[in-house]
């Protein structure tokens, strides 16, 4: 999935949503999964159960996933057309948006990768990145004002940090 994603990426449009849930999923696997810790006894051995399936599987994932090629996926984006990065950044803020509200704590996983586009992006010709910033930029600020203080702060020192970049990048 990860070299269709390199390799034939712009044509994947609204079908990145499904890739990057994937990879959204892979990112909680590989790096956020805890077992459970259950207190009630009569649930205690299907806990350990799940918990022993989830480990295998995360095992499984940090075996066979490279994490240089997912992180590849997202700094290629500065070769899509126009309308294969409005997609792909639609989806990846839909997806940003589900992490935000997952009912197992929020995760900024997918708000940091919109972050890593952008940076990847900010050099595009002023009409290409406005389109590109229209799409973010309504994410972003609904992060900006999320009940959880540290999406709130990150959000918000994302903008900064963006505002700096753009700022110099058009001084250049």
């Amino acid at each position: 999935m990860l070299q269709l994603a390199i390799a034939h990426g712009g044509l994947l449009r609204k079908s990145w949503r499904y890739v990057l849930e994937c990879i959204s999923k892979i990112n909680y696997y590989f790096n956020e999964y805890s077992p459970s810790q259950e207190i009630e006894v009569e649930h205690s051995e299907a806990a350990k159960k799940k918990d022993a399936v989830m480990l295998s599987v995360c095992e499984v994932i940090k075996a066979n996933v490279d994490l240089n090629v997912v992180n590849y996926v997202y700094s290629r984006s500065n070769t899509f057309s126009l309308e294969e990065i409005k997609d792909f950044i639609t989806c990846l803020c839909q997806i940003s948006e589900e992490e935000l509200k997952s009912p197992h704590g929020p995760s900024t996983y997918s708000l940091q990768k919109i972050v890593e586009v952008a940076h990847f992006n900010v050099d595009r010709v002023k009409f290409v990145w406005s389109q590109i910033w229209n799409i973010m930029k309504e994410h972003i600020i609904s992060a900006a004002i999320h009940s959880t203080r540290e999406i709130s702060f990150f959000a918000v020192d994302s903008l900064k940090q963006l505002s700096i970049k753009f700022l110099i990048v058009n001084f250049l």
